[in-house]
Order: structure tokens, then C-alpha cells, then sequence
């Protein structure tokens, strides 16, 4: 009997001091959200952005001063997403997909830039549980994989378009890696993936060791949440989907990445089947590595434009 008292306080304690705390985690971290403020209306002072604000503000403005249409797609699950188009008339797009909480536009700004002037029709999309796009909940890329087919597809329906270009930035990144086996479109001639986790159960084991959290008591029971509500294991790795692409990659993650770690960056290259190029910025932080790259990123994307569309 005494076993069973142990046993039974053992699981009491668990639920209280685990499994609770786990859910809790959950809902904080998969619950909606909403994007940054753009660039222009922050203080940029003292923030990872500050050595390059100045070409990050002129990009963003000059992005935003062009004509947008706002589109749509319907979910999987039935939830709207939206997007802001501009359109060049050209025969290629490219479809960048934004980060936790970030911004559409801010995310990308100095990337659309350079690639407006490569002629690009660009697309921001809104990821679902952000902004004005529906969904209650998120899955840091994992559930976002089948939104991005919804997009392609949209896009690929267009005669005129004859090129596609992925770009996703850290969440929006792992999304890409993890759609890019089940796209479907022979119009997707590339894909940038950047500071992109290895999966979404290490990216969470991670940040919950950084905060002090034990991530061996709350991360089994987030993962069966998920399982239940998500319909996705989040341990599954974005390497299994890069495995089996066949789509061209440009890899690109700052060594000084604090917030998705450069190793997690190099597992996703070394797992990919495609062609593919990985950029290596020596000491950037996380969103900023393609800023701070200068002509090594810029110069490296325009290269992989001109080989693949």
C-alpha cells in the first residue's frame, strides 16, 4: 500500500509542478499573436537593429510607398489568411513568409527591396494566428507547412507567373523547410531559408532551457497537446522534409544567433537533398544576419537569382 501512496503522490506532484505549468506553456506559446510594429514606428536605439537602421528604415519605407492589393486564401482548416501583393507585372514572385510575431513587410524589408529591383512581384503574407489572418492558434511552422501549399498553389494558378521564390525568416523559415517535399508546383524555382530552427520540439527544448525551465518535465506533455490539437508532432524534424526536396535552397544564419542557433541552421543544410548554398554570417544575431552580411549576403542572393530564375 505504501507504493501506491508514493506512486500516487508522485503523479500529483508531476501534475502540478509539470503537466500544468506544460499546458500553460503551451497556450503562451502556440495562443495568437500579434505582428511588431513596423520599423518606422519603432525605437531602434539599444535593439539588434541599431548598426543598420538607417538602410533597414529607407527599405521599409520604400517597400510600403508602393501599390498593394491585399489577397486571400482559405485554410486547410478553414481559417482566411491575407496578404499584401505588389505586383510588377513580372513572370516571377517571390513569397516571403514572416516570423514569430514579426512583422510581414519589416521582416523582409531590405530583402524585397533588392528583390524589386530583380524585377520580383513580391507577396507578404500574413501566417495564421497573426494579425488580421484567422486561425486561434499557431504552430511555429509545423501547421504553417500546409498553409504555404494554399499560397504556392494561389500564385501558380497565374499564367503570367512562371518562377517562384520561397523566402522564409526563423518560424516563417522552418515553414518553408518543412512544405518543401509536398509543394506540388513545378513553378517553385528556389527557396531561402533563414535562420530557420531544426524542429520545432528542439527549438522549444532550447528556449525553455534558457529560461530556467526543466524541458525533460513540460516538453512531453506540450508535445502531446500538440499531437491532440495541432494534428503534428513537433519533434518531427525540418530535415525530413529537406531530405526529399528537390527544390534549390539558400541557406543563411548568423553565427552570433542567441535566439535559433547556428548549429540548428547547419542541421537543416546538411540535411538537404536539393542544390543548395549556405551562407554563414560571421557573428549576427537572429533576423538581422542578411543586414549585416552586406555585399556577402546581398551578392549571394543576387548569385543563387541568376542560376535559378
Amino acid at each position: 500500500m505504501i507504493f501506491l501512496y508514493i506512486a500516487l503522490g508522485l503523479i500529483a506532484s508531476y501534475l502540478i509542478f509539470a503537466a500544468g505549468p506544460a499546458a500553460l506553456m503551451y497556450h503562451m506559446v502556440f495562443s495568437r499573436k500579434n505582428n511588431s510594429e513596423q520599423l518606422t514606428k519603432r525605437d531602434l536605439i539599444g535593439t539588434r537593429y541599431e548598426p543598420y537602421m538607417d538602410e533597414l528604415v529607407e527599405a521599409d519605407i520604400f517597400i510600403r510607398r508602393r501599390t498593394a492589393e491585399r489577397i486571400s486564401v482559405t485554410a486547410r482548416d478553414g481559417a482566411v489568411l491575407y496578404a499584401d501583393y505588389i505586383d510588377r507585372k513580372s513572370d516571377k514572385t517571390v513569397i516571403f513568409v514572416h516570423g514569430y510575431c514579426g512583422n510581414p513587410i519589416s521582416n523582409f524589408c531590405l530583402q524585397a527591396r533588392h528583390l524589386y529591383d530583380m524585377g520580383f512581384n513580391l507577396m507578404f503574407i500574413s501566417q495564421r494566428a497573426h494579425g488580421e489572418s484567422g486561425g486561434s492558434r499557431h504552430g511555429l511552422g509545423i501547421i504553417e507547412q500546409y498553409d504555404i501549399i494554399k499560397w504556392v498553389a494561389l500564385e501558380s494558378a497565374k499564367p503570367s507567373v512562371k518562377k517562384i521564390l520561397l523566402y522564409g525568416s526563423s518560424m516563417g523559415s522552418s515553414a518553408v523547410a518543412y512544405s518543401s517535399d509536398k509543394l506540388g508546383s513545378d513553378k517553385v524555382k528556389g527557396m531561402v531559408i533563414d535562420c530557420a530552427f531544426s524542429s520545432v520540439g528542439k527549438q522549444l527544448w532550447y528556449d525553455s532551457k534558457k529560461r530556467r525551465i526543466p524541458p525533460f518535465l513540460v516538453l512531453p506533455v506540450i508535445r502531446l497537446i500538440a499531437r491532440a490539437e495541432l494534428g503534428e508532432d513537433i519533434n518531427t524534424s525540418c530535415g525530413s522534409s529537406l531530405a526529399k526536396t528537390d527544390i534549390p535552397a539558400l541557406f543563411i544564419h548568423g553565427t552570433g544567433d542567441t535566439t535559433v542557433p547556428f548549429e540548428y541552421g547547419l542541421e537543416n543544410y546538411n540535411a538537404c537533398a536539393s542544390e543548395k548554398t549556405l551562407i554563414a554570417v560571421e557573428g549576427a544575431q537572429h533576423i538581422v544576419d542578411y543586414a549585416a552580411g552586406e555585399e556577402q549576403t546581398k551578392n549571394g542572393l543576387k548569385e543563387f537569382i541568376n542560376k535559378y530564375f
